[in-house]
């Protein structure tokens, strides 16, 4: 039941929203979309991980074993190239295994195994796990979802 209620409300932040800028960190990385005219939602909602990432578009053909950093280089070259596309698909498995398909292409991001932090985190407006987010989604390194979102009618 609570992964239904994650893709709904992931589908609800994202779907429709313009890749907007890309923020790279030695080992983390923030992508940040607009949301532009919905007004019961964040104008921004950032994404942030510091799993490896994968730009593909089938799943079945992405190599995990690669270098961490040459995987993000050529994730950061991709994402670069789909800026100002928009989210037309999110969805997540119950092992939180997240995909967003932007324009021609899918993010995909797993749980690595030796994983201590939290996998990926989906929230409004500021980066800052100390901001007073009314949205928030995040995976967690024990495979378990932390969400916050508004009650309808009150956001």
């Amino acid at each position: 039941m609570k992964n239904e209620i994650i893709q709904s409300v992931l589908m609800k932040l994202l779907y429709g929203a313009q890749l907007d800028c890309i923020r790279i960190y030695k080992i983390f990385l923030e992508i940040g979309f607009n949301q532009i005219g919905k007004k019961e939602l964040p104008t921004t909602i950032w994404f942030a991980t510091n799993n490896s990432l994968y730009v593909n578009t089938d799943i079945a053909s992405i190599d995990r074993v690669a270098d961490y950093y040459e995987k993000r280089a050529t994730v950061i070259k991709d994402l670069f190239y789909l800026i100002g596309e928009e989210v037309s698909s999110v969805t997540v498995s119950e092992k939180g295994e997240l995909s967003i398909v932007i324009g021609d292409k899918t993010l995909f991001l797993f749980r690595e195994e030796d994983e201590f932090e939290e996998v990926w985190e989906i929230m409004d407006n500021s980066t800052s796990n100390f901001a007073d987010h009314e949205w928030y989604i995040t995976l967690l390194d024990d495979g378990d979802f932390e969400l916050k979102y508004p009650e309808p009618g009150k956001n």
